[in-house]
């Protein structure tokens, strides 16, 4: 928690600084994204929230039609009366 936090302090060297100022850091810190405390804090609710949004999407595009990059629109895959667009 953020009790432990003033113990974590990092003290940089040269090496480290290196390490740190790396153009590959980027991949480095997604590599280790997944054992990150805010990860673990929040994943669930990210998660939670990325399917219903997902959801929401797919559930438009099959029942309300969609519009392709190329701006043309697109009949709905699923016609009936009983399903209708969801909004947010």
């Amino acid at each position: 928690g953020e009790g432990s936090r003033k113990y974590r302090r990092t003290v940089y060297n040269h090496d480290l600084w290196v390490k740190h100022r790396s153009p590959d850091r980027f991949f480095s810190n997604l590599r280790t994204l997944v054992n990150s405390g805010i990860y673990k804090q929040v994943g669930k609710e990210v998660a939670a929230t990325v399917g219903v949004a997902s959801f929401v999407c797919l559930w438009n595009a099959l029942v309300g039609g969609y519009q392709g990059f190329d701006g043309t629109m697109h009949d709905p895959i699923i016609h009936n009366a009983f399903f209708q667009v969801v909004g947010l």
